[in-house]
């Protein structure tokens, strides 16, 4: 965190998508959040993979977040000139951990809270 940044606790309700909800709390206040680790269960969680590769075994429809991090700056919006980019590495019940790149949305399957960082925008 640099020293124009503010931490901010975000608490996503189960059910909403958490990567929507960093966006619009972003686009709300105007500020460029930083998500610097995040703690709950999630589910409909759609990450990329490299080409190729064979994507682990789910034994579970919720996972637990191991680690979560992230970006999203909107430097114009009237042109979509917008940095945004979130990954996310997560456990099911039979402790298989797998991860990526979240390509689109991200549930949350309990309260998820979130710690960022938040500064103005540039």
């Amino acid at each position: 965190m640099n020293a124009s940044s503010t931490p901010v606790f975000l608490k996503i309700p189960n059910g909403f998508d958490v990567i929507g909800c960093v966006v619009q709390f972003a686009q709300r206040f105007g500020v460029s959040v930083t998500v610097l680790t995040g703690q709950g269960l999630i589910s409909d969680v759609f990450v990329a993979y490299p080409p190729g590769a064979i994507p682990p075994p789910c034994v579970s429809t919720s996972f637990q977040i191991i680690s979560f991090s992230g970006t999203y700056r909107c430097l114009d919006a009237d042109s979509g000139d917008i940095i945004s980019y979130f990954h996310v590495q997560f456990a099911d019940g039979a402790n298989n951990v797998m991860g990526g790149q979240v390509l689109s949305h991200m549930k949350a399957a309990s309260t998820v809270t979130l710690v960022l960082a938040v500064s103005a925008q540039v």
